[in-house]
């Protein structure tokens, strides 16, 4: 897929799941399917730093922090209710939050229908943003009480509540960290023009707060203002957070400055960023971009090589692509292929990829059974019937390819998987027309 972002997908952030986005290369004997180049997938900003508390010009600790190992996932803008809601104040009001008018949100929110969970979910909010804690603990806490709440809706509530409970576990903590916990829970529950709007409130008043520094560039990173978060993110250098530097680069990445995104990854590793393989995957993703296959291939098998990275199936799909679509080194895919299977023996993607390998190797034999072992595994992989697909077109039995192609469709509908099989179908729809009536006709005449 071609690169934007936005998902943020931080979100970006907003990544991603997925790294599924495929070309194909063919051996000489048959049709050259034509290249992607757009493989490199949206990716998504993953962890946000624990927030400590800010201390005082001498340096002396304000409150005693406790500890946590807990690490959340940023939620990406569309997972925010009411966004197809008949109300219009509570339109109104979700408007008014995008444009930076908070009050007037406020206002419209308190004119949407009462009896309406997503207006008292917004209310608790709003009561959240203007420091209002005991109102935006009333109608928060109320939402588990109305008959026809969204479990989302609770859930998200209970979120921005537990800002209140980890401030309270702190001694003389200052009001300003307190809204900063507000603000990260508004990140993470995925109000992003909340988050901004509180943690710019909170510089006003604390300047050098790193921690809500850092988080407001994250923020701006998953709105897709990638000069601001850039901006915000270089202020802070140096810096002990090694996320910092990782969001940097993913900033840098999606407005195309890929060297200064390698450097930034780079940085992030050398300073400890966790978990490893992030960063050599963004590099990797930096050098595919770049052109530098090569080098690409290097990263995405030290992704691999890294003790979480060797968690990852999916790690293994973009190197295999590059070798085979970029660097038409089918041998060393194979090669990747077979590691996956080793070290993902009940993977579906792991036997895809192999399947993949030897249909493009020619030892369409091998491939038939990987890709049979992979649909055995998983027959709703779309990936797995697009190579299939890919095999039945090298044997050519383009009817049975075309059955293959729609499955992909079917299982993938409108992601890269799919795009590649109508791509597909529409280069053998003619030979497809005439094959079939060909075997129509031989089965009519065997009957005869």
């Amino acid at each position: 897929m071609k690169n934007i972002w936005l998902v943020l997908g931080i979100v970006l952030l907003l990544g991603a799941g997925g790294y599924m986005g495929y070309s194909y290369f063919f051996p000489e004997n048959t049709t050259s399917i034509p290249d992607n180049s757009g493989i490199a997938e949206t990716p998504a900003l993953d962890e946000l730093p624990e927030l400590t508390p800010q201390t005082t010009a001498t340096g002396a600790a304000v409150s005693t922090p406790k500890p946590t190992q807990e690490k959340v996932i940023i939620a990406t803008e569309n997972t925010t209710p009411g966004n197809d809601t008949a109300d219009n104040f509570i339109r109104q009001g979700k408007d008014f939050l995008a444009a930076g008018k908070f009050i007037e949100a406020r206002e419209a929110f308190a004119k949407a229908n009462q009896s309406d969970p997503i207006t008292v979910y917004y209310l608790g909010l709003m009561g959240s943003y203007f420091g209002e804690r005991q109102a935006s603990e009333n109608y928060l806490k109320s939402l588990g009480t109305l008959p026809n709440s969204d479990v989302k809706l609770t859930q998200n509530a209970q979120k921005v509540l537990d800002a209140y409970t980890v401030f309270d576990t702190y001694q003389d903590g200052r009001q300003e960290f307190l809204a900063a916990l507000v603000a990260k829970q508004f990140l993470v529950i995925g109000e992003i023009d909340l988050a901004i709007g509180k943690m710019e409130y909170v510089l006003s008043k604390v300047p050098n707060y790193i921690d809500v520094s850092t988080l407001l560039g994250s923020a701006y990173l998953i709105k897709g203002n990638y000069e601001k978060a850039i901006s915000i993110f270089t202020k802070s250098l140096p810096n002990d957070r090694p996320e910092v530097y990782y969001w940097l680069g993913i900033a840098h990445f999606y407005q195309q400055n890929y060297n200064k995104a390698i450097g930034s990854f780079q940085l992030a590793l050398n300073k400890g960023y966790k978990p490893q393989f992030k960063p050599h995957e963004k590099m990797a993703d930096s050098y595919v971009a770049l052109a530098n296959f090569e080098q690409a291939v290097v990263e995405y098998e030290a992704a691999i090589n890294t003790t979480d990275g060797s968690k990852y199936i999916d790690l293994y799909i973009r190197p295999v692509w590059v070798l085979i679509d970029k660097l038409r080194d089918p041998n060393r895919a194979l090669a990747m292929a077979n590691q996956a299977v080793l070290k993902h023996p009940d993977s579906a993607m792991a036997y895809n990829l192999l399947g993949w390998s030897y249909v493009v190797l020619g030892n369409y034999e091998q491939g038939k059974i990987a890709l049979d072992r992979a649909l055995s595994l998983d027959a709703t992989l779309a990936a797995v019937h697009l190579n299939m697909g890919n095999y039945y077109r090298a044997q050519n039995n383009l009817v049975q390819a075309k059955s293959s192609y729609e499955q992909a469709i079917l299982y993938d509908k409108s992601g890269s998987i799919a795009r590649a099989a109508r791509n597909l179908l529409k280069s053998i729809e003619g030979e497809v027309q005439i094959q079939g009536a060909a075997q129509s006709g031989s089965v009519v005449s065997g009957n005869i």
